[in-house]
C-alpha cells in the first residue's frame, strides 16, 4: 500500500486524494503498517 507523507513523515489524510509529481512524499507500506500510520482500525 501507498502512504502519502508530508515533509516531516507524518501521513497525510485529508486533502486533495493524489499529489502529481510528488513520488517523495509517498511511502510504501505493508497493510498492517499503513493501518498503523493511519489510524485506521484492523
Amino acid at each position: 500500500m501507498n502512504l502519502r507523507v508530508d515533509a516531516f513523515g507524518k501521513a497525510v489524510r485529508q486533502g486533495e486524494q493524489k499529489q502529481i509529481g510528488g513520488n517523495e512524499r509517498y511511502v510504501a507500506l505493508c497493510r498492517r503498517h499503513f493501518m498503523q500510520r493511519t489510524g485506521a482500525a484492523g
